[in-house]
């Protein structure tokens, strides 16, 4: 059993750095999942307040 699966106990409000955290975990799980649209990581991004900046590296290669 991971740490993530075990409740929180009755009452629990987390503080905000474990909030950054757990918002955090999920956008590194999403930005992992080759089947996570651009979309899903721009709301997760938004959440984290993080500035992500993505470019196609494809774009500046020769065969």
């Amino acid at each position: 059993m991971r740490g993530s699966d075990i409740p929180p106990p009755p009452g629990y409000r987390p503080t905000p750095l474990a909030t950054l955290g757990q918002q955090l975990v999920r956008l590194g799980q999403a930005m992992q999942n080759p089947n996570t649209k651009l979309g899903e990581l721009t709301e997760l991004v938004q959440a984290c307040g993080v500035d992500l900046r993505i470019c196609d590296t494809d774009k500046g290669r020769q065969p």
